[in-house]
């Protein structure tokens, strides 16, 4: 994918006009254009300016190998889930509820109080933790089934290694590979 198709492929994808862009950084609309035609470069000044106002790292930018299209939409798919304010309300919500009780149980652990209703408070406090993590691996495994839908991989084996953390580095190190050799498989399917 030349820098042309990805300025273009970007532009689109934020749903901006070759107007709006050029106003943006400052050139003609004729000039972006013919960058997304391949008919000349931006400056480094400008490809610095483009991953900027994409907001998109400048090598996966340069990097012809890279399809932005792809980085693009995951990164739109886990600030989208990272701002929800639903999500939002319910992490804010069990972290509160955690505070609530767990510095109540330390503190009556601490002056010895009653040991019963000491380890109830803190039983209720580890639950109140327990729900707060698999509401957590719940938002990592719909980022990661919806950025392999997104990139044509089959998402169940992925999904379900992202449980963990070793698992969800493993996919988030591995995702291009895979996702290369699955259009590649896809590309020799239709041959």
């Amino acid at each position: 994918m030349t820098i042309g198709e990805k300025i273009g492929e970007l532009r689109r994808l934020k749903g901006v006009s070759q107007e709006i862009l050029a106003s943006e950084l400052g050139v003609s609309r004729q000039a972006v254009s013919k960058w997304e035609q391949g008919q000349s470069k931006p400056s480094t000044e400008n490809l610095k300016c483009l991953a900027a106002y994409f907001d998109i790292d400048l090598e996966q930018f340069l990097d012809l190998n890279t399809n932005i299209g792809i980085v693009y939409d995951s990164q739109a798919i886990l600030l989208d889930l990272m701002h929800n304010k639903m999500n939002l309300k319910i992490v804010v919500t069990l972290i509160s509820l955690f505070l609530m009780t767990f510095i109540p149980a330390v503190y009556l652990k601490i002056v010895e109080f009653d040991r019963s209703v000491t380890l109830w408070i803190a039983t209720v406090s580890g639950g109140i933790m327990f729900v707060l993590a698999l509401f957590i691996i719940s938002l990592v495994m719909r980022y990661v089934y919806k950025d392999c839908i997104n990139r044509g991989i089959r998402p169940w084996f992925f999904v379900i290694i992202s449980i963990s953390v070793v698992g969800l580095v493993i996919y988030l190190l591995c995702r291009d590979s895979i996702s290369e050799h699955s259009i590649q498989n896809k590309k020799g399917e239709q041959a």
